[in-house]
This record gives structure tokens, C-alpha cells and sequence, in this order.
């Protein structure tokens, strides 16, 4: 949450427990969470008996939360991109266009090479299979 809005502390702690314990049940095999800055992080990591292992947040060429990113990276948390081809918007670039030109990639691979080469754990969207195919 932004300074001045409504943070969710105890319902993050207490939703975080409840995970948990699904993940010692066996129901779940691995837990997260998504869209948490460092203040939330922190909130999680003082209660938590199992850590999270991937924070989801938008990241992507321009957009890459560099306080979020090094407090997970410090705690071995990994985040995971979603929106790496900035919900399309990347795809517009001019910039970002001549880049993909130079490496002889379409924009979008270039986009999730990006995300990839810095660690993150990447969701491109894609329905039609040719952009499937190309994403991989």
C-alpha cells in the first residue's frame, strides 16, 4: 500500500497463517504472495514459520521495482513478473522496438529476456498460438 492508505497488516498475517497450514496439510505445495512492498514483506517475514518463495508483482523493461525487488532478493524471496510486456504498452515503443530489431527478436521476446535475465520468474499472456510459440 501507498503511504497514507489502509495498510492490511493483521489480515496479511492472518491470511499468511492460513496458508500455512494448507501448505503443512499437503493441500498446497508452495505459497506466495502477490503485490507486497517492503513494509508488507516485512509484515509477513516477522510471523512467518514458512517463508514465501515468490512475490507476483508487475515488472517489466522501465518498471522494475528496485526496493521490492532487492528486499526479496535479500530475503530469497523470488518475484515473480507479471504484465512483462506491460499489459501491450511495450509493444509501442520505438526504443524498445529498435533494441529488438538490433538482436533480430520480435519486441515481446525481447521484453521477457529482460524479465528472465534478471532473475524473475516471468508470465508472459499470450491466447493465440503463434504468440505462444513465440513467447517460448
Amino acid at each position: 500500500g501507498e503511504a497514507g492508505s489502509k495498510r492490511f497488516d493483521e489480515e496479511n498475517a492472518e491470511a499468511w497463517k492460513t496458508l500455512e497450514e494448507l501448505q503443512k496439510s499437503g493441500r498446497v505445495k508452495s505459497i506466495g504472495i502477490s503485490n507486497f512492498d517492503v513494509h508488507d514483506m516485512e509484515n509477513i517475514l516477522k510471523i512467518a514459520e514458512i517463508k514465501p518463495v515468490v512475490n507476483q508483482i508487475q515488472y517489466y523493461i522501465g518498471f522494475t521495482e528496485p526496493k521490492i525487488s532487492k528486499f526479496a532478493a535479500e530475503h530469497d524471496i523470488r518475484i515473480e513478473a507479471y504484465s512483462p510486456l506491460a499489459t501491450g504498452d511495450i509493444l509501442n515503443s520505438e526504443a524498445i522496438r529498435k533494441i529488438a530489431g538490433r538482436y533480430n527478436v520480435s519486441v515481446a521476446q525481447l521484453a521477457l529476456r529482460f524479465t528472465l535475465q534478471n532473475g524473475t520468474v516471468t508470465l508472459p499472456k499470450a491466447i493465440s498460438e503463434r504468440h505462444i510459440q513465440e513467447n517460448t
